[in-house]
């Protein structure tokens, strides 16, 4: 039971993540490259919005190999360059792909590619804060975790967790050593922040 909830609620994390990547590559995917066919009057079919589609979708697996979903306790800079590396990687298949479709228009998607990639820097991780953002408001959203650290170390995280419901992690309590819980477990209490002895995690 517990598994199941873990996983369900690891894809409730993802889905506002996914979509966000999904829906920001494809835009731009298409909109480069429209924009590209219309200033050197190129053929207006080489990459179809189901192209861009497809190219996007390769977006996903890359990235969830790269643990980016749910990317819970993730560091900022960490996803950042997952993210790129993902793209880019999604781009480079998409690019080989229009290669051996189409020879002699290599160029067009090397272009498109490149050019794509340098909008998705800033854009990816700009969807992605934007959708944690909108689904951190809602209770599905993230994990409960338990933190288990000296008492004033716990207290400051707890407090950054909570602010930061964006990145994913909800605080549940703090796990205490014996010590630790007799002496500032009422403390903790006191503010808000529930406390446990490590011995009784279970009972949490």
């Amino acid at each position: 039971e517990l598994a199941n909830r873990a996983l369900l609620q690891s894809l409730l994390t993802s889905i506002p993540l996914l979509v966000a990547d999904f829906v920001t590559l494809w835009i731009l995917l298409f909109g480069v490259a429209t924009v590209i066919e219309r200033l050197f009057d190129l053929p207006h079919n080489l990459v179809t919005r189901e192209t861009a589609l497809v190219a996007s979708l390769l977006l996903a697996p890359i990235a969830l190999l790269a643990n980016l979903y749910p990317a819970l306790g993730t560091s900022a800079a960490v996803e950042f360059r997952q993210l790129v590396q993902s793209a880019a990687t999604a781009l480079c298949i998409f690019t080989g792909i229009g290669i051996v479709a189409t020879p002699v228009n290599w160029t067009y998607f090397v272009g498109a590619s490149c050019i794509t990639l340098l909008f998705a820097v800033p854009a990816l991780p700009a969807a992605r804060f934007t959708a944690r953002c909108i689904a951190a408001r809602c209770s599905w959203w993230g994990a409960p975790v338990l933190i288990y650290a000296p008492s004033d170390i716990a207290a400051e995280l707890f407090r950054r967790l909570t602010f930061m419901r964006d990145r994913g992690l909800k605080p549940a309590g703090v796990l205490l050593s014996a010590d630790d819980y007799w002496t500032h477990g009422r403390r903790l209490e006191a503010l808000g922040i529930p406390a446990c002895d490590v011995r009784n995690a279970l009972q949490c």
